[in-house]
């Protein structure tokens, strides 16, 4: 248990390290934290160290004794960045098999598909709608339209950007023979806030429904639906806070765990009526669909705003229903808004159809001995030379990198 305290304690003070600064009566031994150097994945290597700990705590699994397995687990390379957060039982079983770090071809193959699809959405997608987000908040003052657009782009260049980098995670990972935990399953498709959060950053979702939300709803049931709603809020709470100690940070987990409240709350009227009238149905999943987005995409406002002041001004802007001069869209940069037209359809598409590849045939013995699949290798390497012909010229950091 004080390991646990320990780590907790150390995340905490390297995520919260501005608010330290910022507010001297904290900073009880008079540490300047700003010019303490912050490692690089501290949140992913942490949570994951966490789960284990707990889970031999509360015996769910035994300690492994292998103190160059648990290394691993903890420092595995292409999950350090930004995730996806695996739990121990499923990395040892997967570094005890006979294939792990073995060329294994069936298994490139698919680690291949993960790792140009995570580049595509990276370097093409997500790449070329940042320059237009960036463009149109420079001009949000000018109509509610040009804040919907900037806050559409927004949504699903963060998507692009974040499913991106898990993919690329996801194949490099599944090269050395470990597959990790899938991250996003068509979120935009989700038609209630509860099916949203189980589709999108599935893998910190997972481990805070695990660790956090079930102990603190076994602890407050004798509370009944208060007590669901009171661990909802604080499990959403920490998911904002868990990227920054910006107050814009908190208030966006507020603002989803008052929507998931709702969700909670409404879920029998919705299921009584959908069951009387069962026709309504395709009309309610539209309905609900488009709400669910509409309100992700609301959150991402105060999610991406460097204060609450400035957020207050986007929403403000946007309800004022203020029409666009016709003037503004003549000016745009054709080679600005085309590229980031196409990439946020595209986006968009895969963020409501996609759920990954097929891994079937990943466990599928192999060797080094085995026939290289040569047309594979061809057309992967078209892709490749695609990539770098189709990636923008724009190319910043992942986003989720700072977090």
């Amino acid at each position: 248990m004080a390991s646990i305290v320990l780590i907790t304690a150390i995340l905490v003070v390297y995520k919260f390290s501005s608010l330290f600064d910022q507010l001297p009566e904290l900073n009880l031994i008079r540490i300047n934290f700003s010019e303490i150097l912050i490692p690089i994945g501290i949140s992913y290597y942490i949570f994951k160290a966490l789960s284990y700990l707990l889970d031999v705590y509360w015996e769910s699994i035994p300690v492994e004794k292998s103190f160059i397995k648990v290394a691993l687990f903890l420092g595995f390379f292409p999950q350090i960045l930004s995730g996806p957060i695996q739990r121990a039982p499923e990395f040892f079983e997967q570094v005890d098999s006979a294939d792990f770090c073995r060329i294994n071809w069936n298994r490139f193959d698919i680690a291949t598909k993960w790792i140009l699809l995570g580049f595509f959405e990276k370097v093409v997608l997500a790449d070329h709608i940042g320059p237009m987000v960036e463009y149109l908040d420079q001009h949000f003052r000018d109509g509610s339209l040009v804040v919907l657009l900037s806050s559409y782009a927004y949504t699903i260049q963060l998507f692009a950007d974040f499913s991106g980098l898990t993919h690329i995670s996801i194949g490099v990972g599944l090269i050395f023979g470990i597959l990790g935990p899938q991250n996003f399953n068509r979120p935009f498709s989700a038609t209630n806030m509860q099916i949203f959060w189980q589709r999108w950053n599935m893998s910190l979702t997972n481990w805070l429904r695990d660790y956090i939300f079930e102990p603190l709803q076994m602890s407050l049931r004798n509370l009944g639906i208060l007590g669901v709603s009171i661990a909802l809020m604080i499990n959403m709470i920490i998911i904002g806070i868990w990227h920054g100690s910006n107050l814009t940070f908190l208030l966006f987990g507020i603002f989803h765990g008052t929507l998931l409240i709702l969700t909670l709350l409404s879920a029998r009227k919705r299921d009584y009526f959908f069951k009387k009238y069962p026709r309504a149905i395709p009309i309610g999943n539209i309905i609900g669909i488009l709400l669910t987005f509409h309100l992700v995409v609301l959150a991402l406002i105060i999610f991406r705003s460097q204060s609450i002041e400035v957020a207050t001004q986007f929403i403000a802007v946007l309800m004022e229903f203020k029409i666009v001069d016709g003037e503004f869209w003549k000016v745009i940069p054709y080679d600005l808004y085309l590229p980031a037209s196409v990439a946020s359809i595209m986006g968009f598409i895969l963020g409501f159809s996609f759920s990954g590849f097929k891994n079937s045939d990943m466990n599928k013995r192999d060797s080094i001995n085995s026939k290289v699949p040569i047309a594979g290798i061809f057309i992967y390497s078209i892709s490749a030379i695609l990539l770098i012909l189709l990636a923008s010229n724009n190319s910043n950091q992942f986003i989720y990198a700072r977090f």
